[in-house]
């Protein structure tokens, strides 16, 4: 009797956690921003609404190895750039 508990819970346990791994699988797979976020989020003013929006450059990417806390580093710029001596802010994130 006691044996059969010790199963049916064992049963109802594995079958929970199974539950939980494909529902975090799911949820991992679901992207959490928008590919067109800056033209579909509702902002609270004017100036998050200029500041949401792309800049009028080019722009290119590289990802380049970055350590063990980072793996890699993504790095965007302005296409001009590999062509002019014109000064750009830097943002790191």
């Amino acid at each position: 009797m006691i044996k059969n508990m010790i199963k049916i819970i064992a049963i109802i346990l594995l079958i929970l956690i199974l539950l939980v791994g494909c529902l975090l699988l799911l949820m991992s797979t679901i992207p959490s921003v928008p590919t067109n976020y800056t033209k579909t989020i509702k902002t609270g003013g004017s100036i998050e609404v200029q500041y949401l929006q792309l800049g009028p450059n080019d722009i290119s990417y590289q990802k380049e190895n970055g350590t063990e806390l980072t793996k890699y580093f993504h790095i965007y710029y302005p296409q001009e750039l590999k062509k002019t001596q014109k000064q750009y802010p830097v943002v790191v994130i």
